[in-house]
């Protein structure tokens, strides 16, 4: 089991139903720092917490345990939208500014090296 991946789609379902760690935490029977730990994949809880998990969240337990290969650039595009979430319109705006002017200078490099 990737319990990277598990972690993640854990963290987007919770966030998908405006769960608090906090209160999945406490429906689970674990402290909200387990929660945190099992979603950065630095935890490997024990089948029946994930199982209860899954049940709590809406999903299936296929779904929290198994990767898609093929979804690597989903799982990518899911992170950076979570974190983009979380996010102020302001910090976003000053992100967007960070990210353009990262990607000119790219470009700028490749032009000045061919």
């Amino acid at each position: 089991m990737n319990y990277e991946v598990l972690g993640h789609k854990l963290k987007v379902e919770r966030i998908k139903l405006n769960y608090k760690q906090e209160y999945l935490a406490e429906k689970v029977g674990v402290g909200q720092r387990y929660i945190s730990k099992i979603e950065h994949g630095a935890a490997k809880p024990e089948f029946a917490k994930v199982l209860e998990i899954a049940n709590l969240l809406g999903v299936s337990l296929d779904y929290l345990t198994c990767v898609d290969e093929k979804k690597t650039d989903d799982y990518l595009t899911n992170t950076i939208n979570i974190r983009l979430q979380l996010l102020t319109n302001r910090e976003k705006a000053i992100l967007l500014e960070a990210i353009e002017y990262y990607i000119n200078s790219i470009k700028n490099k490749e032009a000045v090296c061919k």
